[in-house]
């Protein structure tokens, strides 16, 4: 489990590292976990190079407006067109990215049980225990609890403390 967060941590940094993602494909493999991982072309992207190229894709656009209104020729326009498209997809992956921003996590104990609140005196949410190296997508936490959502959908509670939450920049 804690290999797994680390490794997952590493991504966020070097997200096309071939060794991060050789080295996380592996420590996954290890684990054996029943609950399929699903993750989109998308999430390999870190959200502060998505900003950045936000911002230079609106920069490159203002400045072709710019000279577009000045000279008002056909290239210019041309450019100013493409700037505009351009700035559309990367406001549209943006915003895509920013609503689906969900911090991940890894369960770091060899066994939790998932329950149905957030304290031990709610029943069990599931008929088996959460394994070490489980990836989850965190939806909120309360005190020393955390609410999470497995890969299949599924949501339940955990401690906090036998979980790890991947810090993303």
């Amino acid at each position: 489990g804690r290999s797994i967060a680390a490794y997952k941590t590493s991504h966020t940094y070097l997200p096309f590292d071939r060794n991060v993602s050789d080295n996380l494909a592996t420590a996954r493999a290890l684990v054996g976990n029943e609950i399929p991982t699903n993750s989109s072309s998308l999430a390999v992207l870190p959200q502060i190079w998505i900003n950045a190229g936000l911002a230079i894709t609106s920069l490159a656009f203002w400045l072709s407006l710019i000279f577009w209104f000045r000279y008002r020729n056909r290239p210019t326009w041309i450019l100013s067109s493409t700037f505009a498209i351009l700035l559309l997809t990367s406001s549209t992956i943006w915003l895509t990215k920013s609503y689906k921003n969900h911090q991940s996590g890894v369960v770091i104990v060899n066994a939790t049980n998932a329950k149905k609140g957030p304290s031990y005196a709610y029943s069990n949410a599931f008929n088996e225990t959460l394994k070490d190296g489980l990836e989850f997508t965190l939806i909120e936490k309360r005190n020393h609890w955390a609410r999470i959502q497995l890969a299949d959908k599924r949501e339940c509670w955990v401690p906090s403390e036998q979980i790890e939450i991947i810090q993303s920049f």
